[in-house]
């Protein structure tokens, strides 16, 4: 038996707001890790120029005489290293390095009259004059150690934010879990009492909050649909009932009219009537017990009689395809037969009315169900109709029916403890589960 398709589960409440929140800290986390970058980077660089000013200010001291004058032939060994270059005030080089990467750069900053600081081939150069205008003073350093040191902190930065993104995105799940955990409790209390115990409530006191407010809410929903149920079932006992009194008088008076002096067409027609009438007294009664909501546990019904009386009772009239039996018919429901008859035959006489050429009945062992799959090679249900079928007044608009059928099929199967349900729309394939009978289930 094909299993009923599940329709696609929206995200839930609870995985909204946990992807929301790990989306927004990861978001927060990514703008500071970034503004750390930018802070750090700028710490690193003034770090580098301060570092850098002092340099140039000791090799300022040791290449100006008392005098004023520049030293052409300075003695740097105790104030500098190799990275330092003095130019004089005509841009010519006195000392420092030649033959690197960074001279060009260095020469060139040599003639300026300003403190400058320039970036080049990661490093750092830093110009000063020289006092009295004798000259330029440039010295430099590596930025691969602060580079370095810049590294590790970002990736530490991004290591604690996504430990941090974690940390909330689990305390977050937690949190929400347990305030959505009675929401979820009430969903589910709400759906099996609106089935079987419409008289259940939740009686959650005056409403303080917002579960006491649902649970309110939840107590006149089902209050109201009790109430709705109560009216229906009433609607159509009474309904029921008043039809009892004239189907007898009819049938008592076709069955004065058979003993009289009557022809043989006559008679036939007669037997015909009274077979339709006590076809409608158990219609009758199969109403009464489903507006009782009355389910059978104590009786049986073979699958083989019900499938029979089906095909060839007056409900159906003559087909006008022919309906094949299939799968085990040697089952047995723990329903009464008419009103396991009264469930399955608006499904058939569905399927014959809009088959092509054939309309199959398979009978399937479902564990403590029978399924009953009634199949026709029609043009099927329109996938929006899957579920509006099951409305009482609603068809499509080729039908000829009044769309009563179906809702009366699914009401009776859940009465009984069974259900009915589509399983496919083309081929359309409608599927009456009823509760197997005790001895076929041992």
């Amino acid at each position: 038996m094909t299993s009923p398709p599940r329709a696609a589960r929206p995200r839930g409440v609870r995985a909204r707001i946990v992807t929301t929140t790990a989306l927004l800290t990861l978001v927060g986390m990514a703008a500071l890790v970034a503004l750390t970058a930018l802070v750090l980077a700028r710490i690193s660089d003034a770090d580098a120029r301060s570092f850098l000013a002092d340099r140039a200010e000791a090799v300022a001291h040791a290449v100006v005489g008392a005098d004023g004058t520049l030293d052409r032939r300075p003695d740097l060994s105790n104030v500098s290293d190799e990275v330092s270059w003095v130019f004089d005030d005509a841009g010519l080089h006195v000392h420092g390095p030649t033959g690197t990467d960074l001279d060009r750069s260095a020469a060139r900053l040599g003639r300026s009259r300003a403190v400058t600081a320039e970036h080049t081939d990661g490093w750092l150069l830093y110009a000063t004059p020289l006092p009295g205008g004798v000259g330029v003073v440039v010295v430099g350093a590596s930025l691969r150690p602060y580079q370095s040191t810049l590294d590790h902190a970002l990736l530490v930065a991004a290591a604690l934010g996504l430990l941090v993104v974690a940390a909330v995105t689990a305390l977050s799940a937690w949190v929400v879990t347990r305030a959505l955990r009675p929401v979820t409790s009430m969903a589910r209390a709400a759906a099996e009492w609106s089935e079987a115990h419409l008289d259940r409530r939740f009686d959650l006191g005056p409403p303080d909050d917002e579960i006491t407010e649902l649970g309110a809410v939840l107590d006149a929903l089902l209050g109201r649909v009790a109430g709705a149920l109560t009216a229906e079932q009433r609607l159509t006992s009474e309904l029921a009932h008043e039809l009892r009194t004239p189907l007898t008088v009819v049938r008592a008076e076709a069955e004065l009219a058979l003993h009289g002096e009557i022809t043989p067409d006559e008679s036939e027609r007669l037997a015909r009537i009274i077979e339709a009438t006590d076809h409608m007294a158990s219609v009758i009664e199969t109403l009464l017990g489903a507006a009782r909501g009355a389910a059978a546990a104590d009786v049986s019904a073979p699958v083989g009689e019900l499938l029979e009386q089906v095909v060839g009772g007056p409900a159906l009239g003559p087909a006008s395809v022919p309906v094949v039996v299939e799968g085990d018919v040697g089952l047995s429901v723990a329903t009464p037969l008419d009103v396991a008859a009264r469930a399955l035959s608006p499904l058939v006489a569905n399927a014959v009315r809009h088959a092509r050429a054939q309309v199959t009945l398979r009978a399937v062992d479902a564990g403590a169900l029978v399924a009953i799959e009634v199949e026709d090679d029609g043009a099927g249900v329109a996938p929006d109709q899957l579920d509006s079928v099951f409305v009482p007044g609603q068809r499509s608009p080729d039908s000829p029916g009044a769309g009563l059928g179906l809702p009366l099929a699914r009401r009776v199967a859940r009465a009984s403890g069974g259900d009915v349900h589509v399983v496919a729309d083309r081929p359309s394939c409608f599927v009456l589960t009823l509760p197997k009978a005790a001895r076929a289930r041992s």
